[in-house]
């Protein structure tokens, strides 16, 4: 399997050598060129495959992949205002913004030698001082569907050049979290209680059951399952004319039934706090499309998510490659030659 990074210059390599050979070509094509992932009645059919970045240095699983269908025109009415509907099923890992979840801390604790034993004045016990590395991977899934309405009064009067559209936002969105932390023990004492520590804290468990030399490695995952529903305004242009493609769309509304996550001190592991709340949420994409052939296309894009005012946002950049209806269907039926074989 060819290295990831060298499928990365590839792609850029192919982006360049493209803008390069289009300067020295006439700018003016026919304008009933069709593009190549559109089908009849103005369709698009997206199945494009990315390397999603990890600023948090993780590098476990770096794919992102969207199966998306666009449809502008399901009903039509009087003076071009339709109805459309854009859906799909996203793949994707978020990274962290503000305070990560990854963190390196050093806790005192204080085990009970026996878990059996009286608390009480000559007890002895184990004074531990322990360095704690905790780092968490969050992957999501998203099946979604957004109702569109076309807006003739802000779009351009060339139909798909600069396309607005109110659109509403039904989301089901997984969030898979896989945590592991790793303790290592820097120093340990055997005491005995007195009257000045009688009453601290006691764990019943030691971390180290065996020995104190060896770091112990725990890890823990958790699906959570979330609803998304909102409003909001998707732009869809096309400055250079089945070559150069943006969209953007930007949504808020309120989440079902999430979850918090936070660093249990029992566990030293990923815990969730769940609540039926209605927190605000907003949701942001970007993508810029640009066509290397007449069957795969170079995707630049960006999503950033919150859940309210007092959440730092997650965010995900990605580059990939948009295979479009031809490819896809090329992908998923054989050959003429396999047939026969």
């Amino acid at each position: 399997m060819m290295n990831l990074k060298k499928m990365l210059l590839i792609v850029v390599i192919c982006v360049i050598s493209n803008v390069l050979n289009a300067q020295k070509k006439d700018s003016t094509k026919k304008e009933s060129e069709t593009p190549k992932e559109t089908t009849d009645g103005g369709i698009e059919v997206k199945y494009f495959n990315a390397y999603n970045f990890d600023f948090g240095g993780l590098g476990k699983d770096n794919y992102l992949g969207n199966f998306n269908v666009f449809i502008p025109k399901m009903i039509e009415g009087d003076n071009k205002y339709r109805m459309g509907l854009n859906a799909g099923f996203l793949k994707i890992n978020y990274s962290n913004g503000g305070d990560s979840i990854n963190q390196t801390k050093y806790i005192n604790q204080n085990v009970l030698i026996k878990p059996l034993d009286p608390i009480t004045i000559g007890t002895r016990y184990l004074n531990q001082f322990n360095k704690l590395a905790i780092t968490s991977k969050n992957t999501s899934y998203s099946l979604y569907a957004q109702p569109l309405f076309y807006m003739p009064f802000l779009s351009s009067t060339k139909e798909g050049e600069f396309d607005w559209y109110f659109h509403a936002h039904f989301e089901l969105f997984v969030d898979k979290w896989t945590s592991s932390a790793t303790l290592t023990n820097l120093q340990q004492d055997t005491l005995t209680m007195n009257a000045n520590t009688v009453n601290g804290v006691y764990s019943l468990i030691n971390k180290f059951p065996k020995t104190i030399e060896t770091s112990v490695n725990l890890s823990s995952t958790q699906t959570n399952l979330s609803g998304y529903f909102g409003a909001g305004i998707t732009v869809k242009s096309e400055p250079v004319k089945n070559k150069v493609k943006i969209f953007e769309q930007f949504t808020v509304g309120r989440i079902l039934s999430y979850v918090n996550p936070f660093i249990n001190n029992n566990t030293f592991l990923l815990d969730f706090n769940s609540t039926n709340d209605k927190k605000p949420f907003f949701l942001n994409r970007l993508e810029l499309q640009y066509q290397l052939n007449d069957k795969l296309d170079a995707i630049i894009g960006s999503n950033i998510r919150s859940k309210g005012l007092d959440e730092a946002p997650k965010y995900a950049i990605y580059v990939g490659a948009n295979l479009g209806i031809d490819g896809l269907i090329k992908l998923l039926t054989p050959s003429k030659d396999s047939e026969k074989k």
